[in-house]
């Protein structure tokens, strides 16, 4: 009797631990948040300014490829209070709030466009960069970012307290940079860059009022109006049918880029194990479209491949089931014996050559202003030895020697102002031995330009 009450005690105490683990009603404020959502998607003056600068700079962070700069623009954006109006709107059944936040974001999704279309127009760069790239092919994932972080963020909005939650939700569902890139696109013409962003920045949007609208539901705010169960039904209707259009396309973008890293793996798997051995050495390798094909260019040094060899690789291609992938070849034919000749000569030779370099010291690091001081210093005392002498440059030469090793040769380059230079061999002479003597070395070679 005296286990049954303790088991019957554990598993009353363990409810109710895991009830206050993941309870979120009970100190959910329901007014404050409607009132917060409903004043922040208000169209003001300030919220047009900060938006445009928003705008501005997250099109300045995509241009030069500044993560930096495009999450600040994240943090400053007011795009997500309209959105989250529009869930907490359909939540609530209020439908002034779900009009206004409605307009509201059409308003400022427009100017944000606007915003990043004048500046793609005026910037002197202009090219697509990987950060714009990265925000062109959205996939599940991204629904699956845009979902959860609309679940932060209006729990984090539901409290009496303020947390920390909000300036995260900003950056993870990231609204402004896929708007600015979808700017890019059109003032570019690459529509697939314009509409691919653009509909990243569906995405987001659509899914962080989905999530506000499920939790405002499970937490009961209360209705502003009445919904009958045929109004109901249209409702969820319309929502699941809008849910579908936007999720079957990033479900395919998932699938190609799931099979896309999937054939990349197996090329590279089939090119290590079969393609490379102690006779060939795999240089490099590239997948390159063709037509219908991908063709798999690899670059070999080694053995000459026996006749069949890319028959036989072919065939392991279309045994991992890729079936429009082709191998095409290019190689160096060298004896394995002769290509690792290669490499050590080489590594002797740049070894040569370093034992041969002068010694830099941590000194030299820190005032690398001494040898342009030296120059200039050079330059002064043979200007005024010489007047018509022009600017000089002085250098070291790197000669290689016959056998291993490196002749090093202190240079110095002469021009002369007005006469051709055959008429200054007298003067190029006594230079010569002025820089010799001036900086204490027996040889010297005088050039041209």
């Amino acid at each position: 009797m005296e286990t049954t009450n303790l088991l019957r005690l554990f598993r009353r105490l363990s409810r109710q631990v895991l009830h206050e683990l993941i309870d979120i009603r009970s100190d959910a404020a329901a007014d404050k948040t409607v009132k917060e959502i409903s004043e922040s998607i208000h169209f003001k003056g300030y919220n047009i300014w900060i938006l445009v600068c928003s705008a501005m700079l997250a099109s300045i962070g995509l241009d030069v490829n500044s993560v930096a700069v495009i999450i600040g623009a994240m943090l400053i954006s007011p795009l997500m209070s309209p959105i989250l109006g529009v869930g907490l709107g359909l939540g609530i059944n209020d439908r002034m709030l779900l009009f206004r936040a409605l307009f509201n974001l059409a308003v400022f999704t427009l100017v944000a466009f606007l915003t990043g279309c004048i500046y793609f127009l005026i910037t002197p760069l202009g090219e697509l960069t990987s950060e714009m790239q990265a925000r062109t092919t959205p996939n599940l994932l991204d629904v699956m970012v845009a979902f959860f972080g609309g679940v932060a963020g209006i729990v984090a909005n539901s409290r009496n307290q303020v947390t920390v939650a909000i300036p995260g939700v900003a950056i993870a569902t990231a609204l402004m940079p896929p708007l600015c890139t979808s700017a890019f696109g059109f003032v570019t013409g690459d529509w697939s860059v314009w509409l691919g962003a653009l509909y990243l920045y569906g995405i987001n949007a659509i899914f962080i009022s989905l999530a506000t609208y499920l939790i405002v539901k499970y937490l009961h705010f209360p209705q502003k109006k009445y919904v009958s169960p045929s109004v109901q039904r249209t409702v969820t209707r319309t929502i699941t049918l809008v849910l579908l259009v936007f999720l079957a396309p990033s479900i395919y973008f998932l699938v190609q880029t799931w099979q896309q890293r999937r054939a990349y793996n197996q090329v590279r798997y089939i090119i290590e194990t079969r393609v490379a051995s102690e006779r060939t050495e795999v240089l490099k390798w590239e997948l390159l479209r063709r037509d219908s094909l991908t063709m798999v260019k690899v670059f070999l040094a080694g053995a000459p491949l026996p006749q069949d060899s890319i028959r036989s690789f072919n065939r392991q291609l279309q045994a991992a089931g890729l079936k429009k992938y082709r191998f095409v070849v290019k190689q160096v034919n060298v004896d394995p014996s002769g290509l690792e000749a290669i490499k050590k000569e080489l590594s002797r030779s740049l070894l040569s050559i370093a034992e041969q370099a002068p010694e830099r010291t941590e000194r030299d690091f820190d005032r690398p202003e001494a040898a342009s001081d030296a120059v200039g210093s050079l330059q002064r005392e043979l200007g005024a030895l010489f007047p018509d002498l022009g600017p000089v440059a002085f250098g070291t030469l790197y000669q290689p020697r016959d056998s291993s090793g490196v002749d090093t040769l202190p240079t110095l380059q002469l021009s002369w102002k007005g006469r051709p230079y055959v008429n200054h061999a007298a003067d190029e002479k006594r230079i010569r031995e002025f820089v010799r003597a001036r900086l204490g070395i027996d040889t010297l070679i005088v050039v041209r330009p």
